[in-house]
Parts: structure tokens; C-alpha cells; sequence
């Protein structure tokens, strides 16, 4: 339903992927609407507290509030016709056909709608995507470290660049950005190689690397695990004559043989299931 509603009961979407808009596009936008007129309402959805807030057009909103214009044309859709989802789905549908929406914008609003517990595959399918690498490649980006993601901002990184520094652990986004700096990566391929090196030999060095001495927690399990196997086996060997017989079993009630039998078959289970652990370890650390 189109409505005329106030400007000052219209607001932006928080989850909006694009943070920064130029203001010299948003004032020739706004002289063209004084001109011109608004030629395409905005889109909104009521919030229950008799405000709106934007599904699709902020720029247009920001805009009218730079013409000075008190009231906007808007399309009024209810939350059942549009749910937090499609709402997301909206927003990043309609950033990403401008040209100016960042990298580090288009990964925030990924990975938000990833949260929301929508698979990849499905995001792509409904962004129109023809494939899901773009989503993994651009939400990659989140685990550059910050000073880096600014610098991807302000473009003195390459979207390459920062894409491949991303997929290094913080220590090894700095020794590539040395290498980036100092022009040793001055073409794609180069650039690959160095980060795959990179990785490569943080691998070999964690393959040879001496192992880390036990925590006081892991100290304490230890010997708890030594102890009770250990106090578990000579409490067991009691119960055994010199000919290697039960005698007590010969003299117990039935009722309580056959509590005392299926408490050893749970025994018996769990000990197995140390036992495959205790060799499981042996055989991983051994190699």
C-alpha cells in the first residue's frame, strides 16, 4: 500500500549492509528529487511503535532528509508479508546492484544472514548467484585483522590482496602485507605463491614442532586416570584365590550375583572404552 508518510517517522534498516554514503551522490540525488519528484517510493515496514523502518531505499530517504522535505512515498508492507529474513535478503539485494558497496559490507551482511542459519547454497540461490564462492570468499575477509580490514577501506589493499592475507592466521597476515609492501607481490600469481609458502611452512612448523608441556589440568587427569586403573586392577585381583577362581561367587545369593554381573558388564564397557582411547593416543602420538 503506497502512503505519504512524515520523514521524521522513517528510519534506517541497523542491519543495512552499506555503512558509508557518499555525500556528494546523496545531494545530486536530492536536487534531482526537488526536481523531478521521488520516481520510485521507498519500500518500509512498520516497527509496532508507529515508526517505519526501510526495506529498500535509504539513499533516498537520507535525501529527502538533505532536500528538506517533511513527507516521502513509501510502500507499506506488513511484517507477515516480509519477515527478518526476506527482509535481509532485500537489503542485500538491492546493495548489491550499486557499484559502491564495499567488500567488507558485502561480507557483514553475508555472514548476518549465515547466522540466521541459512546455508550458503541457499543464500546464493536466492541472491541469484550462479555461485557460492563469492559468499565464502567475501565472509573470508572477516578474519582480517582490523587494521587491514581499514586498509582494505580505504583501497591501499587490493580485494586479492586482502582476500588472500584473510586466509592466514594474524601472524602470517603481517609477514604477507610485508611482502605486499615492499612490492615483492606484484603480481597475482606471486601473490598466491607467497601465501600459500607461507602456510606451507607454518605447517612443517607445526609438524616438527616439539609438543607443549601439560597444563596443571591435564597433569591432574593423569594421574587420576593412572590411579584408578591402577587401584581398579588390584581391587579386582582380591577377588581371586591363588587358583585363579571366584570363591565368593560360589556362596553369594542369586539376587546379588546378578546385580554384581551387570554392574561389570557396565565396567567392562566403560573400561573398554578407556582401554581404546589410552591406544587410540598411543598409536596418533606416536606417529
Amino acid at each position: 500500500m503506497i502512503r505519504n508518510l512524515s520523514v521524521s517517522r522513517v528510519y534506517g534498516n541497523p542491519e543495512q549492509p552499506r555503512k558509508y554514503f557518499d555525500p556528494a551522490k546523496l545531494t545530486e540525488l536530492a536536487e534531482s528529487i526537488q526536481r523531478e519528484g521521488l520516481l520510485q517510493p521507498i519500500k518500509v515496514r512498520p516497527d509496532g511503535n508507529g515508526r517505519f523502518m526501510v526495506v529498500c531505499g535509504e539513499r533516498r530517504l537520507r535525501a529527502h532528509e538533505i532536500a528538506g522535505i517533511k513527507t516521502i512515498r513509501a510502500d507499506v508492507v506488513s511484517a507477515e508479508e516480509l519477515d527478518d529474513v526476506t527482509l535481509g535478503i532485500q537489503a542485500i539485494v538491492e546493495n548489491l546492484q550499486r557499484a559502491d558497496i564495499t567488500p567488507l559490507e558485502e561480507a557483514a551482511a553475508f555472514q548476518r544472514m549465515l547466522d540466521q542459519g541459512i546455508a550458503a547454497e541457499d543464500l546464493a540461490k536466492r541472491l541469484g548467484m550462479k555461485q557460492v564462492f563469492r559468499i565464502f570468499e567475501r565472509t573470508t575477509l572477516l578474519n582480517l585483522r582490523e587494521e587491514y580490514q581499514e586498509l582494505l577501506r580505504k583501497k591501499i589493499l587490493s580485494n586479492a590482496q586482502a582476500y588472500e592475507m584473510s586466509r592466514l592466521p594474524p601472524h602470517l597476515q603481517d609477514r604477507l602485507f610485508a611482502l605486499i609492501r615492499d612490492d615483492k607481490c606484484d603480481t597475482y600469481k606471486k601473490l598466491r605463491d607467497a601465501a600459500f609458502a607461507l602456510a606451507e611452512a607454518e605447517k612443517q612448523v607445526e609438524m616438527f614442532a616439539p609438543p607443549a608441556p601439560p597444563s596443571a589440568q591435564d597433569l591432574k587427569r593423569h594421574a587420576t586416570l593412572e590411579e584408578g586403573v591402577e587401584r581398579t586392577l588390584a581391587l579386582v585381583r582380591k577377588c581371586f584365590d591363588d587358583e585363579g577362581g571366584v570363591p565368593a561367587a560360589a556362596t553369594l545369593d542369586p539376587p546379588r550375583c546378578l546385580r554384581l554381573a551387570d554392574l561389570l558388564e557396565l565396567a567392562r564397557r566403560d573400561l573398554g572404552k578407556i582401554e581404546s582411547a589410552l591406544r587410540k593416543s598411543a598409536i596418533a602420538r606416536a606417529h
